[in-house]
């Protein structure tokens, strides 16, 4: 089970089927590098409408970090985390 931490910073569990239901799209950049699985969240959120929610997945340390700083940014916002033995998850509700 991965770990899940709401925007209310209450943790929770759940697991991959629940999960899948949060998004509509999922980035994978699994064993990618710094800034790779960045730069595609970035290009797969342009692609987005505003309001729609999308899962990247990384097993890069720095990209809780990155994105968070991305979104801050950006106007995009982190709904939800996950992390599992160094493998994260992020649901990004995009902005205008």
């Amino acid at each position: 089970m991965l770990s899940r931490t709401a925007k209310s910073n209450l943790p929770t569990t759940t697991n991959a089927l629940t999960m899948s239901r949060r998004s509509a799209s999922t980035v994978d950049a699994q064993g990618l590098r710094c800034p790779l699985p960045l730069i595609k969240a970035k290009l797969h959120a342009e692609g987005l409408p505003p309001g729609a929610v999308f899962t990247l997945i990384s097993t890069d340390p720095e990209t809780p970090v990155d994105l968070r700083a991305w979104c801050h940014d950006s106007g995009h916002e982190i709904i939800a985390e996950y992390e599992d033995a160094g493998r994260f998850e992020f649901d990004v509700l995009t902005r205008g």
